[in-house]
């Protein structure tokens, strides 16, 4: 932009006093300014914005992995079904956290944690009381939104 200014005043208004030049380009100069430090506080701000959600979305991503490691290692084919709902309720729940969910999420991390894939029926019952779980927190995640 200044190489383009600098042209136009040395060729096309040669009339022009040197003055105006120098006063035109140091305009310039201070309006690039301007837009580099901006784009540079934008840059930073965009970049600890995306850590916070990062963090917040942690625990989703943590609890989605644990439960498919427990469908690779299931044997029952009705577990593995009721395991796989459970894997479709958690990666369509709200992926952002809240401090105020954190002993909601504990919960339903001891119970992911806690699920015995050997034993059928505590199995499907704890997956029941999981779903129910992550459907109250995704209501609590709806109301703070």
């Amino acid at each position: 932009m200044q190489f383009v200014s600098f042209l136009i005043f040395k060729f096309a208004l040669t009339n022009i006093p040197v003055w105006a030049a120098i006063l035109v380009n140091t305009f310039i100069l201070g309006i690039s300014l301007i837009f580099l430090i901006v784009a540079d506080g934008s840059k930073e701000y965009i970049e600890s914005v995306d850590k916070k959600v990062q963090d917040k979305i942690l625990w989703i991503k943590e609890a989605q992995t644990d439960v498919d490691i427990l469908i690779s290692e299931a044997t029952d084919s009705e577990v593995k079904d009721a395991l796989r709902e459970l894997s479709k309720v958690i990666r369509y729940s709200d992926p952002m956290s809240d401090s105020s969910l954190v002993e909601l999420e504990s919960q339903i991390s001891e119970k992911i944690g806690s699920l015995v894939i050997f034993d059928k029926e505590k199995t499907l019952t704890d997956i029941s009381q999981i779903k129910q779980l992550i459907e109250a927190r995704n209501k609590k995640c709806l109301i703070r939104k």
